[in-house]
């Protein structure tokens, strides 16, 4: 079975600059974190490419979170599952993906397949993250030593 971790972050705490400075210099990893648009709006960073797609209106535009655009950047990920990466990086576990949707579908191909999984999951929905990973996931505190390290222990296992 895939390791599957996830880094917990409180207020004021960013899981995404950790994780980018954590697994920089991995080749092999596929998918995003959080970011910011130039107009404040919420967006998905890909770490392949360092392209950004948007989730959502420019910031105070109602709803940030446009569930067809998760849904639609979570389909794309999936489709670069073969062959597979050395690691693959999903921006969040929440609401969505407690529900099944969101980057959910996309963790469970990537567990069935034996890739390892890293995620950013805020402290006020951990409860929804256990109830979903139980004994299966692995939580780590917001450092990027705590990620480097867990990331390590692939790269000693892999031939590349």
């Amino acid at each position: 079975m895939a390791r599957l971790a996830t880094v917990v972050y409180r207020a004021g705490e960013s899981p995404d600059d950790v994780i980018r400075s954590a697994l920089d210099s991995i080749p092999g990893v596929r998918g995003y974190v959080q970011a910011r648009r130039e107009d404040g709006g919420l967006a998905l960073l890909d770490l392949t490419d360092g392209a950004l797609v948007p989730l959502g209106g420019p910031a105070g535009s109602g709803c940030r979170l446009d569930p067809a655009a998760l849904d639609q950047a979570a389909a794309g990920l999936a489709a670069h599952l073969d062959p597979a990466p050395f690691l693959v990086v999903l921006n969040r576990f929440g609401d969505s993906e407690a529900a099944g949707f969101g980057f959910r579908p996309v963790l469970e191909a990537a567990v069935e397949a034996g890739i390892p999984v890293l995620l950013a999951v805020a402290d006020t929905r951990l409860a929804l993250w256990l109830a979903y990973a139980g004994e299966m996931g692995e939580t780590l505190p917001c450092s990027r030593e705590a990620v480097s390290d867990w990331a390590a222990t692939f790269e000693k296992k892999s031939c590349r």
